[in-house]
């Protein structure tokens, strides 16, 4: 009775300020942590999570052009995004893919990085500003590569562009890569310990990696069998793509690549290819293990 009596009183004050702000870039990296280890522990509950989030993004956050707004408040007009918000929500929409291997996840992933090309690409010397074309005149754009407790833009956006490129099979989007690293060489070489998620990227530029395409239908046995297998294995740099009846259109749309990658016996099948040769496709898992490991000189 006392403790009603005394919330009654209390709620007749000025109640205190609340931040009830969502910030895209912040929500981007939680993105990718839940597909990551939904995808490498099987946990379905992460991965339920990460979809909900980035629903939530993409119906809320952004607008048919593609363009992200920084962040959303109940009692505030949204603020235009910042290169972070781009770089670290499409980071988890690719992270996503690779945990559902739904398309219109790695489609948004591709329509955002259109999107910082356009409108954040420093077309003089090469990395990306902080900043849009589109947001208010500034006397000077920072552009930001230093890794601190959070990774920079440019430093995840190098990831994203090499590993789009992987993923689809354009070679312009590598190109934008090479141009970004070669923007900022000689700071990263400078010091490159505060550089380190730049210098990650680096290596699956330099490092060899390794592109698995599996035609079969994403529930059947033999496709998880398969998935599951790749997934035990710490094979980096590599990039998955599951493509079944249900997305094969969508899919060659977006990467055009996979147009004649088909399943043999009607069983599940994978491909994997490193530098643009590909091995003899297999309908065992084991196999798929052994060869990557070969490819890797994994032991």
């Amino acid at each position: 009775r006392c403790r009603k009596q005394l919330f009654s009183t209390r709620e007749k004050r000025i109640h205190p300020s609340k931040d009830d702000k969502i910030l895209t870039d912040w929500n981007g990296l939680m993105l990718a942590a839940l597909s990551i280890s939904g995808r490498i522990m099987g946990n379905k509950r992460y991965i339920d999570i990460a979809k909900r989030n980035a629903d939530l993004l993409i119906s809320e956050r952004m607008n048919e052009n593609g363009e992200l707004y920084h962040t959303y408040s109940s009692n505030k007009e949204p603020t235009i995004g910042f290169l972070d918000d781009y770089a670290f929500f499409t980071w988890g929409l690719i992270e996503l893919y690779e945990a559902t291997f739904e398309v219109n996840y790695l489609a948004k992933a591709l329509q955002l990085t259109n999107h910082m090309i356009k409108n954040f690409k420093d077309t003089q010397n090469g990395g990306f500003f902080q900043t849009s074309n589109k947001s208010e005149t500034l006397l000077f754009r920072k552009k930001e590569v230093y890794d601190g407790a959070m990774p920079s833009g440019n430093s995840v956006e190098l990831s994203n562009l090499l590993r789009l490129s992987k993923l689809i099979g354009d070679p312009e989007l590598n190109s934008e890569a090479i141009k970004t690293s070669n923007a900022f060489a000689s700071t990263v070489k400078a010091m490159p310990f505060g550089h380190t998620h730049f210098i990650a990227a680096l290596d699956l530029a330099f490092a060899p990696s390794v592109e698995i395409v599996i035609a079969g239908e994403l529930d059947s046995e033999d496709t998880q069998l398969m998935l599951n297998n790749i997934n035990r294995e710490f094979i980096p740099g590599k990039t998955v793509i599951v493509k079944s009846e249900k997305n094969e259109k969508e899919l060659e749309r977006i990467a055009p690549y996979t147009s004649t990658l088909k399943t043999q016996n009607q069983k599940a099948t994978a491909y994997v290819c490193q530098g643009h040769e590909c091995t003899l496709p297999t309908t065992d898992p084991k196999i798929i293990v052994e060869i990557l490991k070969k490819l890797h000189n994994i032991q």
